[in-house]
């Protein structure tokens, strides 16, 4: 005979009611299954061994981590550093302050000594033996450079760099009305080009492979020469323009190194 529907029912209360009491019980067993695992997996900072002679237990602390290689101090990697800043030249033989702009080319090995390239133009710099007239000066120097890595992860650098190249200045650059003609002359055919010098420092600071970096320069050429044509010496004597010309630079721009 079939079972009736409160036949039904009352069976379907016992099971539930046995469900209430085993799945309890069913929970606690494989949480104590798997404790004993648990705590293997998460208790691996220190061993404990018996010392033979003494039957005393020994602790065995854990092994240090492993160092971080990728920067840590002692193994900060080779590096190249690329960017381009925008600033002022004033100062000295400057007679205002003219914008510049540029860029720098680094090498560092272990992220604190190597080698770098600066390339800044001053497209109005106004020298004060040319009355304040404008013109182009531009610089293109090797430097050393030296770092000091700094700060969580070596993200902060100051640093210390000098060199030698050259300075370039154009005279009468614009009479064109072209700005591509007019820059292309300032860059290849320059009035007067002098050996010269810098040193300055600065500082450089990332966020992963993106950062800033600042800087206080002073320029100045080197030695004298004649100038390369008349109309490039200095009034009344034979010397280039640029004998004895000197200013100071402040820049910031964006750094990415890789």
């Amino acid at each position: 005979m079939p079972p009736t529907s409160q036949e039904s029912m009352k069976d379907y209360s016992v099971e539930v009611e046995q469900m209430k009491v085993t799945l309890p019980i069913a929970m606690l067993t494989v949480l104590l299954l798997a404790a004993p695992g648990f705590a293997q997996t998460t208790t691996t900072t220190t061993t404990t061994t018996t010392d033979s002679a003494t039957g005393q237990p020994v602790v065995t602390p854990p092994p240090p981590l492993p160092p971080d290689t990728d920067r840590d101090g002692d193994n900060l990697p080779n590096e190249f550093i690329i960017g381009g800043f925008v600033g002022g030249s004033f100062a000295r033989n400057a007679l205002q302050t003219a914008v510049d702009f540029g860029a720098n080319f680094d090498y560092l090995h272990n992220g604190a000594f190597g080698v770098e390239f600066l390339a800044g133009f001053a497209p109005k710099f106004k020298l004060d033996r040319l009355a304040g007239t404008d013109s182009d000066l531009n610089n293109y120097v090797f430097n050393v450079i030296a770092a000091v890595p700094v700060g969580e992860f070596h993200a902060v650098r100051p640093f210390l760099s000098g060199g030698v190249g050259a300075l370039t200045l154009s005279q009468g650059t614009t009479t064109s009305t072209s700005t591509v003609v007019n820059t292309t002359a300032a860059l290849f055919q320059p009035s007067e080009t002098h050996f010269g010098g810098d040193i300055g420092g600065g500082l450089m600071a990332f966020t992963g492979a993106v950062g800033i970096r600042a800087d206080v320069r002073y320029f100045s050429s080197i030695g004298h020469k004649n100038a390369n044509q008349p109309s490039g010496a200095v009034p009344g004597t034979l010397l280039s323009v640029l004998d004895n010309t000197s200013f100071w630079r402040a820049n910031v721009g964006l750094a990415f190194r890789f």
